[in-house]
């Protein structure tokens, strides 16, 4: 290859030789270039990864966090339902209840004496307490009727405690001294 070097003028030796090194100086800059180029697009690509991965997360988070709003919701709409539906409310609320009462007490067809009323504020609640203290007399079948009336009751009203306090088996009626509570918010 030297031979057929030396055949060559020393002006196209020069040409020659300077078209070598731009050669070589493109070979590389091409090199480097198209290498730097592959690592900066394979770090791209990995950090698009992350971010992809990342996004999913996020958007993961936020269908949960869209989740227990919605089940948030829910709640409240549940506890304004309850309050609605099964608390006595307003002003009239206690004047809700003995006339709840006195309709229980007349489908039952049982006598009431000593009835009691007692008032207990909840605490950090705008919902307060009731406390019924009362002596039913009827026959069996009516103060059975009349614990089902309450029980079946929509409204928070229940029977807290009952002691049977006498019998009168010639007229077949039954005595019982009842406490009941019931909620309401004013």
């Amino acid at each position: 290859m030297r031979e057929l070097f030396n055949f060559l003028r020393p002006k196209e030796q020069k040409i020659i030789g300077l078209f070598l090194m731009l050669l070589f100086f493109m070979v590389c800059i091409y090199v480097f270039v198209a290498l730097g180029q592959k690592r900066i697009n394979s770090r791209l690509h990995q950090d698009l990864d992350e971010k992809s991965l990342e996004l999913k997360e996020m958007k993961n988070s936020k269908l949960e966090r869209m989740e227990e709003l919605t089940r948030w919701i829910k709640a409240v709409e549940d506890i304004e339902e309850l309050k609605e539906s099964y608390i006595y409310s307003g002003d009239d609320s206690l004047s809700q209840i003995r006339k709840e009462l006195d309709g229980l007490f007349k489908k039952a067809r049982v006598k009431i004496f000593n009835i009691g009323y007692d008032y207990n504020e909840i605490e950090n609640q705008k919902t307060e307490r009731i406390v019924i203290s009362l002596d039913v007399e009827g026959t069996y079948p009516s103060i059975k009727k009349f614990f089902h009336l309450v029980e079946t009751n929509k409204k928070m009203l229940f029977v807290q405690k009952l002691a049977f306090t006498g019998i009168d088996e010639t007229q077949g009626r039954i005595r019982v001294k009842i406490t009941m509570v019931g909620y309401y918010e004013y």
